[in-house]
């Protein structure tokens, strides 16, 4: 009986680092895509300032850093506003 009220504690102690292991991922991930977004306005806020409330507008929806990482990357290669406009139109 001993044995099997250790290995229920084992288990429940394993599967609480589990969850706190997934929470932490889950908040690791949040902060990134907030760091994302912010790294994306300032960006676009300092080369093309008439096209951030586009910019925001355009990534409230993203929910993956890596896309918005993508966007980032793209808005760097663009030599005009316009081109800027359309990058963040096609996203």
């Amino acid at each position: 009986m001993q044995k099997g009220l250790n290995q229920g504690i084992e288990q429940g102690i394993e599967q609480g680092i589990e969850q706190g292991r997934e929470k932490g991922r889950e908040e690791a991930a949040k902060e990134m895509l907030r760091e994302s977004r912010e790294t994306l306005l300032h960006a676009v806020e300092a080369r093309f300032p008439d096209l951030a409330s586009l910019a925001k507008k355009q990534t409230e929806h993203i929910q993956d850093h890596h896309t918005i990482q993508r966007l980032i990357v793209k808005l760097f290669t663009a030599q005009t506003r316009e081109d800027a406009e359309i990058i963040l139109l096609n996203q």
